[in-house]
């Protein structure tokens, strides 16, 4: 098994990806309470075959893939926080919270993260 089997092409997830993260920038929160976050990240996990739950304490959320044979483990971390920060890009997906935003280039991370399990799950059987 290659790279080139195991994922589709990049560009097939991008649509994806990004309306994901811009549903988030959008949509900023702060601290480890992230309600709005969390729903997203579940919606863009549903109907990928993952083992989803959530944290107890805090809007986490864990999915996990299991294969068909032992082996080793992957882990995909991403943060979902926002910063308190006022943004003025001026894009059309600014922060729409007032003195919040998504500022520390890792906002990418938390779109690409439930994208990059869903890809993985149709060629972790064999």
């Amino acid at each position: 098994m290659t790279i080139r089997t195991l994922l589709p092409e990049p560009q097939d997830l991008q649509p994806d990806v990004v309306r994901l993260r811009r549903t988030i920038h959008r949509h900023p929160e702060l601290g480890l309470q992230l309600p709005r976050t969390q729903a997203a990240i579940l919606q863009s996990l549903d109907g990928l075959g993952l083992r989803v739950r959530t944290g107890d304490r805090l809007t986490s959320v864990l999915a996990t893939l299991e294969g068909a044979l032992p082996g080793p483990s992957i882990l995909l971390r991403a943060d979902m926080d926002a910063l308190p920060v006022h943004e003025e890009t001026g894009l059309d997906f600014a922060s729409e919270v007032e003195g919040v935003m998504h500022a520390c280039g890792r906002s990418p991370t938390g779109p690409a993260t439930p994208r990059s399990c869903g890809a993985c799950t149709g060629n972790w059987s064999s």
